[in-house]
């Protein structure tokens, strides 16, 4: 998926920093940045961050609105995704654009974590961690909260843990809840459980957005895109229900991504 997930921020015009051409090599975070880079974007002392500016999409001529983000660099915890050399040279760009509505103008942030850059309500901070197989976990959390038990948001991408892989997909796609049964579940003591109220809504053959009952005020919604035994992304986003158009900006945004690297 890395060729696709760098995706996430296919949509966003880019950061005025790309970095050196060794940091796009070291990570998929720098392929991210490449399909991020656009000479027309101003200079950073130019740019207001979480500023509005309209734009024409020359593809369908729709008013959008171009807003500047200035990313903000959350810890990573590096198990080995990187070498020294490589975390040393690392960069994250210092802002990022995104096509959104202007009514979003101020709510929306641009967070750095685990060598890509991910969006989240203003505000919101979190940690990431990046794995020596390339997997990624990112899990953002309001002021003031760092619970699961609460509202949150994870991205999750596993490119080589195929228990992983097949034990998350198998959640949406019956196609790896198959192959897992067949591999980790032959004598039918470990099976995929699947939540009460789980509503899966396929976007392709490997997309789907799923979501489940409110529960203590909360709403969960997410989006997954699974390839086989290689390849698997998820993001959750838990929030109050009545941020509900927040976190479907959010999901369909992503939607929007990962479609586009179909």
């Amino acid at each position: 998926m890395r060729a696709a997930i760098a995706v996430f921020i296919v949509m966003l015009g880019i950061s005025c920093n790309t970095g050196t051409a060794e940091n796009k090599a070291a990570s998929s975070a720098g392929d991210t940045a490449a399909r991020m880079a656009d000479p027309k974007m101003n200079e950073p002392a130019k740019v207001e961050s979480g500023k509005n500016e309209p734009v024409t999409d020359t593809l369908f001529g729709n008013s959008k609105f171009k807003s500047i983000l200035k990313v903000t660099v959350l810890p990573t915890a590096d198990g080995g995704a990187l070498d020294d050399s490589e975390v040393k040279a690392f960069k994250y760009p210092d802002y990022i654009a995104t096509d959104s509505n202007i009514k979003w103008a101020g709510k929306i942030a641009a967070l750095g974590a685990a060598y890509e850059v991910w969006l989240a309500p203003a505000g919101w901070t979190g940690k990431g961690d990046a794995g020596a197989d390339r997997g990624k976990r990112i899990q953002l959390f309001p002021p003031g909260g760092e619970s699961l038990n609460g509202a949150y948001i994870s991205y999750y991408e596993e490119p080589a843990c195929v228990g992983c892989i097949l034990s998350s997909a198998g959640l949406y796609f019956a196609a790896a809840r198959k192959v897992y049964n067949e591999n980790f579940n032959d004598d039918g003591t470990n099976p995929i459980k699947i939540p009460d109220g789980l509503k899966v809504k396929r976007a392709s053959s490997n997309i789907v957005t799923y979501m489940l009952p409110a529960k203590n005020g909360l709403t969960t919604h997410g989006v997954a895109i699974y390839r086989g035994e290689e390849d698997y992304f998820e993001a959750t986003f838990v929030f109050p229900e009545d941020q509900s158009a927040l976190s479907d900006f959010l999901l369909n945004y992503y939607l929007s991504v990962v479609k586009a690297s179909q």
